[in-house]
């Protein structure tokens, strides 16, 4: 016990250093904001229907991967492409809210905004460094959003950690809260303070998001990276202490659903599309989004190509 205690003491003046460190990085964040030119504000008017209507969405959003830039015979990217395709995705899902109604648009941040710096390859294939990638991707998560208030009377936002933006390549080393996603949400909550969208903060842990619908389905949600999808379940089961309705994963980069008993699986695609490494590996997948739309029982699982 008592060559225990040294230690101790190090790792609680280590948590404390890093705490205080995290502090002064919000308070620079607060300062860089403030500098920014304000983003535009929304004219949001909704009649009684749809503020009293039932209808509810999740738009899952992830695999924005930027930073990265490339060329093959199937997809091309780079930041104007990142632009045009999430300015697409949100004029999209304000047109799907509209068309069926939706009361409450819950946006499920589920990773990878920016390309990383965890394998060398993807070092060749960047624009821009990782710090840049981070404050860029953060720009246009808060624009989409904004624009996005015109979509439904009510908007909620969540997010979870993922494994390109983890801050240490080697991911036996990495901590799951040292994350860049982390800076992201500081930036864009900062960004849309004043704004109506809700910035909601209730994970199970910084990997792991659990939320109930308005109709009452339990839905997890994950970036995947450490998930299966084939047993996933069982393991949020596990975790929760309860039967998911719904759970959602990204990581992929290709859309599928599959139903395990009464629960659904989504599998979100992602904004990038197939890259070198997946050109490599043969996987051909357009550049998409789910956005997922629940009225009773009923699901309505759009997947929204942004090419």
């Amino acid at each position: 016990m008592i060559s225990e205690y040294p230690k101790n003491k190090e790792r609680i003046m280590i948590t404390s250093i890093y705490k205080a460190r995290i502090a002064d990085f919000k308070d620079f964040i607060v300062e860089k904001v403030a500098e920014l030119p304000k983003l535009p504000k929304m004219k949001v008017t909704f009649g009684k229907s749809v503020k009293t209507a039932q209808n509810e969405a999740i738009l899952n959003f992830s695999d924005l991967h930027m930073g990265g830039e490339f060329k093959n015979s199937y997809n091309s990217y780079n930041y104007n492409t990142a632009v045009e395709r999430v300015t697409k995705l949100t004029e999209e899902v304000i047109k799907y809210c509209k068309e069926f109604n939706v009361r409450r648009l819950n946006i499920l941040n589920l990773g990878d905004c920016i390309s990383g710096a965890i394998h060398e390859t993807l070092r060749y294939e960047q624009q821009i460094d990782v710090v840049s990638q981070t404050m860029k991707a953060a720009e246009l998560v808060a624009d989409m959003l904004n624009n996005l208030q015109v979509a439904a009377p009510e908007i909620t936002y969540r997010s979870v950690s993922d494994n390109h933006s983890r801050i240490t390549p080697d991911k036996t080393k990495s901590i799951e809260i040292e994350n860049f996603s982390r800076v992201i949400d500081w930036f864009i909550k900062e960004r849309l303070k004043d704004t109506k969208i809700k910035f909601i903060d209730d994970n199970l842990d910084y990997g792991i998001g659990k939320f109930n619908l308005m109709n009452g389905k339990r839905v997890m949600f994950a970036h995947g990276h450490q998930d299966n999808k084939h047993s996933v379940v069982q393991d949020f089961t596990a975790v929760a202490r309860e039967i998911p309705d719904y759970i959602i994963l990204a990581h992929y980069h290709s859309s599928a659903e599959k139903t395990f008993n009464s629960t659904k699986v989504f599998v979100n695609g992602s904004i990038i599309g197939c890259d070198s490494y997946a050109y490599g590996k043969r996987l051909f997948g357009e550049p998409e989004q789910k956005l997922l739309i629940f009225n009773d029982n009923n699901v309505v699982d759009i997947n929204i190509n942004l090419k």
